[in-house]
């Protein structure tokens, strides 16, 4: 199913007006300078992605900007399969995360372990995993969150975009009340050219995809969060 810009604006009339407001932020819009409702900010993503001339000449689905997406990320490969543009992100998600954890640490991946820990939705997650009580004896840290990621995409997804926004708009999200977000900033940020390196972004992206990409990323994290509740408008 090709997914357009107007299944995106029966998204965001689900998401909240917090989700509207972060995601207007990502965009690089203030609460007080633009209406918050769906239709504008899928409005302003869509003149984000285009130059002025193609968005007046033709209108882009969302699939086709979570494939430019995953190819800006340098995820071209996973653009070949025959999958869902929601699918698409889930798997970009899941590689940038794993990307992380094989350059961390020892001891930042027992700190990270420890600050997963601290979300309830992810430790519920562990131990349908079978990773109860935190203990990996079973397997890598890299190998548990493999495992355990399609039982928790929504905060597991939290932690990347935020990263993601930190690089390339230079803040992260405002969620300060997601715990998990807040705990892990701190050790997993390092320096932004060692990220950058590590993640395949690059750094040379024009005002418009440093927007768009975590712009784009949030919006799968708010499919994430309605799906898991099952409240999305689309099948």
């Amino acid at each position: 199913m090709i997914y357009t810009m107007d299944d995106i604006k029966a998204l965001l009339r689900s998401a909240t007006a917090q989700e509207r407001k972060e995601l207007a932020a990502l965009l690089g819009y203030q609460f007080e300078s633009i209406n918050m409702q769906a239709e504008e900010l899928v409005k302003q993503l869509a003149w984000k992605y285009q130059t002025p001339l193609g968005y007046l000449m033709r209108t882009q689905t969302f699939d086709e900007m979570c494939v430019d997406v995953a190819k800006q990320l340098k995820f071209g490969k996973l653009t070949k399969q025959q999958v869902s543009c929601w699918d698409l992100l889930d798997q970009v998600i899941k590689g940038m995360l794993e990307k992380m954890i094989r350059e961390m640490t020892p001891d930042q991946k027992e700190q990270f372990a420890k600050a997963l820990f601290s979300d309830e939705k992810i430790r519920e997650a562990f131990d349908k995993g079978g990773y109860k009580g935190g203990k990996f004896a079973a397997g890598s840290l890299l190998t548990v969150v493999r495992t355990t990621f399609g039982f928790a995409p929504y905060p597991f997804t939290l932690i990347v975009v935020n990263q993601v926004a930190r690089i390339l708009l230079g803040r992260g999200l405002s969620l300060a009340a997601n715990v998990v977000v807040v705990r892990t900033v701190s050790f997993i940020l390092g320096p932004v050219g060692w990220l950058l390196l590590i993640w395949g972004i690059n750094d040379l992206l024009g005002t418009n995809y440093k927007k768009v990409i975590p712009a784009t990323l949030y919006i799968y994290c708010i499919y994430a969060r309605l799906k898991e509740e099952g409240k999305l408008p689309f099948n």
